[in-house]
């Protein structure tokens, strides 16, 4: 929900989407019109259905999914920045997340050039140098990911 929207103006949404549906099992009996009508304020099409698919997958599986980078990108509008985050802040493993700022300063940090497509084209390789200086303790991970 919150890629390309900042979290107030998602967070009157997300509290509707939990009052509505406060359950599993009752996001399992959502009617896709009712949760489109919920996520529109969000605009942007294609993540509302993102959400929608993958609300959908959650609800299936009862709120369980594998906690790998890889399992997590198979889900429905998750990639690697969403991934990492939910490892790092509610998997408590370590796990190096990127956005365009932290690609910027990281880039820096390991002198790597940074332009339009440094996020694309550089992010494994950052993440990969940066992974061997971060400490396998998942508060550390969650101290250095939080401050740049």
């Amino acid at each position: 929900m919150l890629q390309r929207t900042r979290a107030d103006q998602v967070s009157p949404v997300f509290e509707q989407l939990m009052s509505t549906f406060p359950t599993l099992k009752s996001l399992r009996s959502a009617k896709d019109s009712d949760l489109h009508a919920i996520l529109t304020p969000l605009a942007l099409q294609w993540r509302i259905r993102n959400v929608v698919d993958l609300l959908r997958v959650l609800s299936n599986r009862n709120g369980r999914i594998k906690k790998t980078i890889e399992d997590l990108k198979k889900l429905p509008g998750v990639g690697d920045y969403s991934a990492a985050a939910a490892l790092t802040f509610y998997g408590g493993q370590k796990a190096t997340i990127i956005d365009a700022n932290t690609v910027r300063v990281r880039a820096r940090i390991v002198g790597e050039k940074f332009g339009p497509e440094t996020r694309r084209k550089s992010c494994p390789r950052i993440s990969a140098r940066l992974d061997s200086h971060i400490d396998s303790h998942p508060r550390w991970t969650v101290a250095v990911n939080s401050s740049l």
